[in-house]
């Protein structure tokens, strides 16, 4: 049912690449929306909600993300209203792939669960009154060619089309590939769905990022095809690179203006190929004659097929807490590190507590306890990267960095790392190592000491292939905005510029907003970044308010 971990591998592309972005989203009317449908005739790209109404009765993404969430965020001495709050915060920031990560990264394969319960329920279901509009979609000849795309892990889709007397093709992660656009366009009596994420009929469903998102695909037929999208939220992240630079037109229904907040959404539809109608997807497939009734959209709540075990629960929630709260992250450590966790939860909670500390370093919060966190765990687990974390702080809130002081952090990294046994590591634990170290020659190279001959922060081994093996979109992040201080310094704005921009869509995806932001408003305002940088990190911006 599950497509297996073959590679760690992410799409994506160069940090420096340019993006053009308008100030506003261009939204269309009900009239315009439908207007452009019937001229631009692009294909479908339709997400979970198609599959909601019954009798399909599939619980959408958002209600298997917010039942996750709520597993893992039990009430406790919170009211019920306050623990919602919570929620609320978490779910633009933690989308699905991320959060089945979280499990994945406990050894506990909670998506194993979540795909026996779709199976069972998918057995029950059939094409519903959406599915048949996207049928009568193809068949009115809407549509520039035979092709949609669905990440759905059902084949209701296709099912739809079979009962009308259509045969679907259906591709995924694995197998046969979409023929190309050519004999597409010459005339063809199949309709070709894509199924980015897998399905269950395929037994290739994905359902993770950084352990499996390497075999997502879009196949380069779809790229450049106008498409309309119904029903998807846009912002996961195995494959938000290829909708960023997918050239093609593209119209998105979203339901309310509210999307505008989410940073991730807003700068895709502020792209200078797409439009937005902002309205019920309904309307709009009534306006173009396809539906004939309304769709009932009551959710399924999802629950795993098997309890989580307790301490499971617990590393989650005291990871998503650390993750909101940087006090938390300090409070918490010494009993992280005095307690006497049996193993392996102690590595589990004490590197998910590190993992916090960086990612609130790298959206720019500014609270003295992460240094000190640091510094403090390093007298019980002297490690390389905590002391990069502590000159990473630094360098983000300090104007002036007394030289000294670099050398001394730069002194206590080549400590930690004397201290390695490198001996004892696994093969892939060495490359794992070795790319990790990356990060420490990025800094050494923006502070003028590089560790080897050539490093550059720009030089593609260490600015991205090394936090992309690694899977840490943060990470990844992290080194694009390293790589635009670094050009910023030399006097190349304009390339700075799109290093700066990449780093914020890295950042957002990571559900780093401050973080983002700061590097979107040094896109922006590049002058003004560089006056206030110096030889610094430091970014003056007001940052947003959780």
């Amino acid at each position: 049912m599950k497509l297996q971990n073959d590679s760690r591998w992410v799409f994506s592309a160069p940090s420096d690449i340019h993006i053009s972005r308008c100030s506003e989203p261009r939204i269309l009317q009900l009239d315009e929306a439908a207007k452009w449908v019937n001229t631009t005739r692009p294909i479908l790209w339709v997400g979970s909600i198609f599959s909601v109404p019954p009798p399909a009765s599939l619980p959408p993404g958002y209600a298997v993300t917010r039942s996750l969430l709520d597993l893992v965020t039990p009430l406790g001495t919170h009211t019920e209203e306050e623990r919602q709050r919570v929620v609320e915060h978490l779910l633009p920031r933690w989308p699905l792939e991320l959060l089945l990560d979280e499990f994945e990264s406990l050894h506990y394969d909670l998506s194993e669960s979540l795909l026996t319960f779709f199976a069972e329920l998918e057995r029950d279901a059939s094409p519903c009154c959406l599915h048949h509009a996207a049928v009568r979609y193809y068949q009115s000849g809407l549509a520039c060619a035979p092709m949609c795309v669905t990440t759905n892990w059902d084949s209701l889709l296709e099912r739809a089309f079979h009962d009308a007397g259509v045969e679907a093709l259906a591709y995924g992660p694995s197998g046969t590939s979409p023929p190309i656009w050519d004999d597409i366009a010459a005339g063809d009596s199949h309709v070709h769905v894509l199924h980015p994420h897998g399905s269950f009929e395929m037994e290739n469903v994905v359902c993770s990022f950084s352990q499996q998102s390497g075999q997502l695909q879009l196949a380069p037929v779809f790229m450049g095809a106008p498409k309309l999208f119904l029903g998807y939220s846009g912002y996961e992240p195995s494959l938000y690179r290829y909708l960023e630079l997918d050239p093609g037109e593209q119209l998105w229904c979203i339901r309310s203006e509210d999307d505008f907040e989410i940073p991730l959404k807003r700068r895709l539809l502020c792209r200078p190929n797409a439009s937005v109608y902002v309205g019920d997807l309904v309307d709009l497939l009534e306006a173009l004659g396809l539906v004939d009734e309304r769709p009932d959209f009551t959710t399924v709540y999802v629950a795993p097929s098997a309890p989580v075990p307790r301490r499971v629960v617990d590393v989650m929630l005291s990871g998503i807490a650390s993750s909101i709260d940087p006090v938390l992250c300090v409070e918490s450590l010494p009993d992280i590190l005095l307690s006497g966790h049996p193993e392996p939860e102690a590595t589990f909670r004490y590197s998910r507590l590190i993992r916090s500390i960086d990612n609130h370093i790298r959206d720019r919060v500014s609270f003295p306890g992460l240094p000190l966190a640091l510094m403090a765990a390093a007298t019980s687990r002297d490690y390389e990267q905590l002391w990069v974390s502590v000159l990473a702080y630094v360098l983000r809130h300090t104007e002036s960095l007394p030289d000294e002081t670099t050398a001394q952090l730069l002194n206590y990294v080549e400590r930690s790392r004397a201290g390695l046994d490198a001996d004892s590591l696994s093969e892939d634990s060495k490359l794992s190592e070795l790319f990790r170290r990356a990060r420490t020659r990025c800094y050494r190279s923006f502070l003028g000491m590089p560790e080897k001959k050539g490093d550059d922060p720009t030089e593609p081994v260490l600015n991205f292939v090394a936090p992309t093996f690694l899977g840490d979109t943060a990470l990844v992040g992290e080194h694009a905005e390293l790589a635009a201080f670094f050009v910023m310094k030399a006097g190349d704005l304009p390339r700075a510029q799109n290093y700066f921009d990449n780093a914020a869509t890295y950042y957002y995806l990571a559900g780093l907003w401050n973080g983002g932001a700061a590097c979107e408003w040094a896109s922006q305002n590049i002058e003004a970044a560089r006056d206030t940088a110096g030889d610094t990190m430091i970014l003056r911006r007001p940052t947003v308010v959780p």
